[in-house]
């Protein structure tokens, strides 16, 4: 899923992980090297070509179930598959809030939702943001609500879930304005979307997570803060063997 938003994103420093990246490749994107496999540059070697590629196929490697690593003309990356899937669907969330085009499937089974006098009250506040999300509810003659759309993603047996979390989230989250009630429910009900169980990637999932993530506006942090990649460069390698 591609984001073109450039609403709801975190300030970043001139020192951000992302900009030290783009600094280190010059001018070159590093979604072209994710792409397409660059390795190395040409170094001491001059037989050597100016770039190495490796297999096409096997481009990326999965470390202990949980950090994608990749390689890239600097070194290598290590992506952190859950905070990079939260902040492609953070991104997604919040332009199609910012935009009212987001897109609303319908249940085959309706949710009645199980909300005390408490939630009730935060549900309300927050009904009309969830509506632009893709929820769609009813309500019959004694109030209670029912769950008939969701957004594209979630699934039936998720719904009632979702909105506890999503009402848990904006009470401790407590936001005085309405952009950031707007991005209290675009974290909250992406966290929730974004995958969880990650040591059976493919290599095409891991392929669509990296080259999504760097089309993101701001790929370098999760919406939480905390970064979404690292990367370790070819002269701290070298380091390591010394």
């Amino acid at each position: 899923t591609k984001s073109t938003t450039k609403s709801y994103s975190h300030a970043s420093t001139s020192d951000t992980p992302w900009e030290i990246l783009i600094n280190d490749m010059g001018k070159k994107d590093l979604s072209d090297d994710v792409s397409q496999g660059v390795l190395f540059e040409k170094t001491e070697n001059e037989n050597a070509p100016l770039v190495k590629t490796f297999d096409n196929e096997n481009r990326y490697t999965l470390i202990n179930g949980r950090y994608i690593l990749s390689h890239i003309k600097t070194g290598i990356m290590l992506i952190d598959p859950i905070r990079a899937h939260w902040r492609i669907l953070y991104e997604k969330l919040c332009h199609n809030m910012s935009s009212r085009g987001s897109l609303s499937q319908q249940i085959l089974f309706t949710v009645k939702l199980d909300l005390d006098a408490s939630q009730m009250l935060v549900f309300q506040e927050i009904e009309e943001e969830l509506s632009v999300l893709g929820f769609q509810f009813d309500r019959d003659d004694k109030g209670s609500i029912t769950v008939i759309g969701v957004p594209v993603g979630v699934k039936e047996s998720e719904v009632q879930s979702f909105i506890d979390r999503m009402i848990d989230d904006y009470k401790a989250g407590n936001p005085s304005t309405k952009e950031e009630m707007d991005e209290n429910i675009a974290k909250s009900l992406s966290y929730s979307m974004c995958i969880k169980n990650t040591s059976a990637l493919s290599q095409s999932e891991m392929q669509n997570i990296a080259t999504d993530l760097f089309e993101c506006t701001d790929p370098a942090i999760a919406p939480n803060g905390k970064p979404t990649f690292v990367k370790i460069g070819i002269d701290e390698l070298e380091k390591k063997f010394n």
